[in-house]
Parts: structure tokens; sequence; C-alpha cells
């Protein structure tokens, strides 16, 4: 009895052919027509993002299931004026990695006065 190799295939959605495009530098041309409208509705929208923010997202340190934080939020939070919610995430991001540091800090500051 041998294995029998199944090939697998996943199905994407427009939106994330479009975003894997963009990321990895897929020609327009090489898509579907509804992933075409989609990779021209996402390169707008990253367009009007502050660089900053472009950068965090390119580097994945800030994403939900590979997914910028950006678009994760905004399908889950109700739109409110005046507020961004991927602001909010990143804001929350540099929040939390200054605690992290204050408590490595105060681990180590604590470690050295218990050694003596």
């Amino acid at each position: 009895m041998g294995v029998r190799k199944v090939p697998i295939t996943l199905k994407l959605t427009p939106e994330q052919e479009a975003a894997y495009a963009l990321d990895y530098g897929v020609s327009k041309a090489d898509l579907k027509p509804a992933v075409q409208a989609e990779y021209d509705r996402l390169l707008a929208e990253r367009r009007a993002r502050p660089r900053v923010r472009a950068a965090l997202d390119q580097t994945g340190l800030i994403s939900v299931g590979g997914r910028p934080v950006d678009s994760w939020y905004r399908k889950r939070i109700p739109k409110t004026p005046g507020f961004d919610p991927g602001e909010a995430a990143v804001a929350y991001a540099w929040i939390m990695t200054a605690l992290a540091v204050l408590a490595m800090a105060t681990f180590i500051v604590l470690m050295l006065v218990n050694a003596r």
C-alpha cells in the first residue's frame, strides 16, 4: 500500500489574491478581472496610508492572520468619525512593547538585588 498524494489547492478570495499580487510584485495584467478591481482598490488604500504605517505593514510586525491589523480591524469595528482602528492597534502595540521592556528591566534589577 503506497501513500496517495493529493494535490492541495487553496481557494483565495479576490481580496487575498490582490493583496498577494501587491505584496509579491505580480503583474496586474496576470490577474482575473475581479481581482484586478480589488488590486486597484487595495493599491489606492495603501497609497493613502502614511509611510510609517505602510512600513509596519510590510514588515509583518503588526499583523493578524497574515493581514495588516488595519484591514482586520476595519471589518470588525463599526466606523466612528475621527477614529481609525488601525492607529489604535499601532498605539496598543507600542504601549505593550514599552510595558514589556519596563517589566524586563524591573526583573533584571530585582534579580541583581536578590543575588547579593
